[in-house]
């Protein structure tokens, strides 16, 4: 079976190239090693995911560093309500398996001191589910505040900052540029706008907001 490194179609062993971006095929073992080569810069990435193998695969993230390391109230909130409920699934649910072992309804294979300390390791899950709650519920009104500004900026840039992009002609490519390098050129002056625009806000967040601009068709 052979495949596109492009479109990742599969094809019939007789065909060479793709009819469709024009390509010359590989067949499965070539992709195999391609994807493995691809997740090892994320082996030990808390936040991975699958946006990020795709970009890795087809060369279409262009993002500084910065931009994709950063994280938006947003964001923080979300991973502290998942990580809370995890911490309180698991919490609840061994503690009852343990208080239903000491009172000899449930078996578990444990014996002695045992049970108390796994119940001791469940009640820790359940109390970190308890501190992820109350840090979400700090970061509701921070992620409420920080939507309302981006709302903000992102209205302002569409019906203002636009144009003054366009002023700077960097809206078109140039015939001997690649698309990082144009990628960066409009970043750095999209980045240059929304500071003059914005002087008080987090530079991170408008940094963040003129990857998306770029990102715009």
């Amino acid at each position: 079976m052979a495949w596109c490194p492009k479109c990742k179609r599969k094809f019939k062993e007789d065909l060479v190239r793709c009819p469709d971006c024009d390509v010359d095929l590989v067949d499965a073992v070539s992709l195999k090693e391609e994807l493995l080569d691809s997740i090892k810069p994320y082996e030990f990435k808390d936040d991975f995911t699958m946006q990020d193998l795709m970009d890795e695969l087809d060369g279409s993230d262009k993002r500084p560093e910065e931009v994709k390391k950063y994280k938006s109230a947003r964001d923080r909130y979300a991973d502290a309500r998942s990580r809370a409920f995890s911490f309180l699934f698991i919490g609840v649910i061994g503690l009852a398996a343990m208080i239903l072992d000491m009172v000899n309804i449930l078996h578990m294979p444990l014996q002695g001191f045992a049970v108390y300390t796994m119940a001791g390791v469940f009640a820790i899950f359940f109390l970190l589910g308890v501190s992820y709650i109350m840090k979400s519920k700090k970061l509701l009104p921070v992620m409420k505040k920080e939507q309302a500004l981006i709302y903000e900026i992102k209205k302002w840039y569409h019906a203002e900052g636009v144009h003054e992009d366009r002023s700077t002609g960097l809206d078109q490519k140039q015939v001997d540029e690649s698309e990082e390098e144009w990628f960066l050129r409009r970043y750095q002056t999209i980045c240059m706008i929304l500071k003059k625009q914005f002087p008080n806000t987090d530079e991170q967040l408008l940094d963040k907001l003129a990857s998306d601009f770029c990102e715009e068709k």
